[in-house]
């Protein structure tokens, strides 16, 4: 949806804005639950190589989102396997990530993959671990979906991502499709009055039995005075837009082509007032994403779940790696030099010259000292054996070349701006980059140079699986041709194995039953009635391995135990 404004022919990528609210994207405090909402304008064809989806991928992990609700996806989704949701492509390797998605079942001739309208909703890492129930409108009109998540005692909060219709010219629109369903169950309405309705109805249902609710909405009217907005801040849902709610003001249009004059921010995220909003903002237009302005939101997670949300951290991949000749090449040569540095040998054999039967005190504890020397050695060279870096995009040359020439801009308008840098290395990490000259640059030229990588950056991060497979094939092919059968055995191995690991991730993601999350507090009932509350890892053990030795040693008083 959108509204006229903006001069015929500007495009989304000319459109240039500032953030506009108080959230700051690169800042996320630990106890957030950051929810993001996005008109789409089509989610495009259905592949690994889609730049929209593979762009969106890369901002939900970037920016560290944990709900998303998607609006205009125009897409069939029934035209796919059941295998094929929207999750398993946004998934990044074993990101915990679930879907429900919306459209327009009722229309079912002479469509394809494309049927307008339809919305998604998305739940992403500690989140999916609360979920309680998902679903969409009743009539299968495509009119909203939504998933519920459930923490502390009953307290639940509803995550609702709905598109609203508006007046477009064809038969095969969106507001057809409502304008056909109210004429063939001769319904009283019209499709504006029909979304308004259907949302606020549900909405208001679970309002009355106590829940939580967050509505990222495309409303196609104005947020703060709409006819829709002024019924969800009615009594009964009291509900109000985030963005506006922080900021005073009528905010900016959120449409490429909306207009201060027109409806001004047409896309939103209401909550309700027993939420705590901590930062909501509207983020500049990505072309590449859509051409409505992405709405982002960070709410308190213990007023979504009554308990504060615990993120835990796992580690992707251990720096060691045997099977690699270079990690364990490093590893040992770490080691050897640290053995040589604290006399490992010698005082090995020092130990074993007085070692006897049983052995006496002294050797015991220059063995117990000796193996925590050991042990520490074997830590620090596990450390230092190789580097881990991020992987935000599948590795190769083309990518890290575009990444690099960014940073060396960023490092020159640093220079720029008067903050301390290292000149030598800034000019000749620069010149590495393909920039000449770059100590006489303006502040003018590098501000637009960088801009035009970062958009280059960006489109090849998002082809990034492709570029490295065709990366590891050249490597492959010229190893072949200089005869190297070792290394063209390695490079064949690595082709295999990364083809591999998406494939076993999605088949244990669908066998295997979803496994429980971490346990982030216990609570312990004693012997005088009193319930003490544990929430620091120490104290968790702690109460758990009391818990459990007791329940497991239950059988040893059993009769038939006691011989």
């Amino acid at each position: 949806g959108g509204d006229g404004g903006k001069k015929v022919g500007s495009t989304v990528k000319d459109t240039v804005v500032p953030i506009y609210g108080t959230l700051v994207v690169e800042e996320k405090d630990i106890d957030a639950v950051r929810v993001m909402s996005l008109n789409m304008n089509g989610i495009g064809r259905w592949n690994e190589n889609n730049i929209k989806l593979s762009r969106l991928k890369n901002v939900l992990r970037s920016y560290a989102v944990d709900v998303c609700g998607l609006q205009e996806t125009n897409y069939n989704f029934r035209s796919l396997k059941s295998s094929q949701t929207l999750s398993s492509l946004l998934r990044h390797g074993d990101d915990r990530i679930q879907s429900v998605v919306s459209h327009n079942t009722r229309e079912t001739e002479n469509i394809g993959a494309f049927q307008p309208g339809g919305v998604a909703t998305l739940l992403r890492d500690e989140l999916t671990g609360f979920i309680k129930d998902r679903g969409k409108d009743d009539e299968g009109l495509g009119l909203f979906c939504y998933y519920s998540v459930e923490g502390n005692d009953g307290h639940i909060t509803y995550f609702m991502s709905a598109y609203a219709p508006c007046k477009a010219p064809g038969i095969r629109t969106y507001y057809q499709h409502l304008q056909r369903f109210i004429q063939e169950n001769r319904l009283a309405t019209n499709p504006i009055d029909l979304f308004r309705d259907r949302v606020s109805s549900r909405i208001k249902r679970w309002r009355s039995q106590g829940h939580r609710v967050v509505l990222m909405m495309d409303s196609n009217e104005n947020v703060t005075d709409g006819v829709l907005s002024r019924r969800l801040a009615g009594e009964g849902i009291r509900m109000r837009e985030a963005v506006h709610k922080l900021t005073e003001g009528r905010g900016p249009p959120t449409h490429f082509r909306g207009s201060e004059k027109s409806n001004g921010a047409i896309d939103g995220i209401w909550v309700s007032d027993d939420l705590e909003v901590v930062g909501a903002s509207y983020l500049p237009f990505d072309h590449e994403i859509g051409d409505h302005r992405p709405v982002m939101v960070d709410i308190l997670s213990r007023s979504i779940l009554g308990v504060p949300k615990k993120t835990i951290v796992r580690p992707k991949a251990r720096k060691l790696s045997s099977r690699v000749p270079r990690i364990r090449n490093n590893y040992l040569s770490v080691v050897r030099e640290k053995f040589k540095m604290h006399q490992v040998d010698k005082k090995l054999r020092s130990l074993e010259e007085r070692a006897s039967f049983p052995p006496t005190q002294d050797v015991e504890e220059g063995m117990e000292k000796l193996d925590n020397l050991v042990e520490e050695i074997m830590l620090q060279a596990e450390g230092q054996c190789r580097i881990i870096y991020p992987a935000h995009y599948e590795f190769s040359p083309a990518v890290k070349g575009w990444l690099d020439k960014c940073h060396a801009l960023q490092w020159l308008l640093r220079y720029h701006q008067g903050k301390k840098v290292n000149g030598g290395n800034m000019r000749r990490f620069a010149m590495r980059n393909g920039i000449k000259h770059p100590m006489r640059l303006s502040v003018t030229d590098l501000v637009e140079m960088y801009h035009n990588c970062k958009e280059q950056a960006r489109h090849y991060m998002a082809q990034s699986p492709w570029l490295r497979k065709t990366f590891l094939n050249d490597k492959m092919n010229v190893a072949i041709d200089q005869g190297n059968s070792d290394e063209a055995n390695r490079i064949k191995g690595m082709l295999k194995a990364e083809a591999q690991r998406k494939t076993w991730q999605d088949i244990q993601r669908v066998t295997k039953p979803r496994g429980m999350l971490s346990v982030t507090r216990v609570e312990v009932e004693r012997q005088d009635g009193v319930v003490t509350e544990y929430v620091n890892k120490e104290e968790i053990e702690k109460a758990v391995m009391e818990e459990l030795t007791s329940r497991f040693g239950r059988a040893g008083s059993a009769p038939i135990c006691q011989g």
